[in-house]
């Protein structure tokens, strides 16, 4: 596999899931109105612990990790098993810190998060697949030699 691809793809979809996964916690912080305003703190550290939830989970599973060909339903397999190790770290934290954080809060983030990681995936399955329909028809060949049978195949 190419390595600048390889860099390429690991660099846009890191990026990609955490700006999702913090812009849907700055939405919910400011829309949402059942967080106290004393209590922005401790809803700050769950915003951060979820980022390192997140990044440790996905390192776990090897989510931006290709050393070969890019397979694309290995990478959504390991999407699924990286957000429900980040579903059950999250949720632990949200329990063992005792804090009383918002049920609907950490539902309506991890929901919203999931809903981007669906919408993005699905995105690239449909891109790949569509892409490899047209690279078949316009797939570039080199012929050598010069004689009837290449003349056949060129035609």
């Amino acid at each position: 596999m190419n390595s600048s691809y390889s860099n390429l793809f690991r660099f846009f979809f890191v990026c990609a899931d955490l700006v999702a996964l913090n812009l849907v916690h700055i939405v919910l912080m400011l829309g949402l109105h059942r967080i106290p305003q004393n209590e922005e703190r401790a809803y700050g550290l769950l915003f951060l612990i979820s980022n390192v939830i997140w990044l440790l989970s996905a390192y776990c599973v090897r989510l931006y990790i290709e050393n070969g060909l890019p397979d694309i339903y290995r990478f959504t397999k390991r999407t699924a098993r990286g957000f429900i190790m980040s579903l059950v770290c999250i949720v632990l934290f949200a329990f063992i810190y005792h804090y009383p954080y918002s049920r609907l809060f950490i539902f309506l983030s991890l929901f919203g998060f999931f809903i981007f990681l669906l919408a993005s995936r699905l995105l690239l399955i449909g891109t790949s697949t569509f892409m490899q329909g047209a690279n078949r028809i316009t797939r570039r060949i080199v012929i050598i030699g010069y004689n009837k049978t290449t003349k056949k195949f060129i035609k």
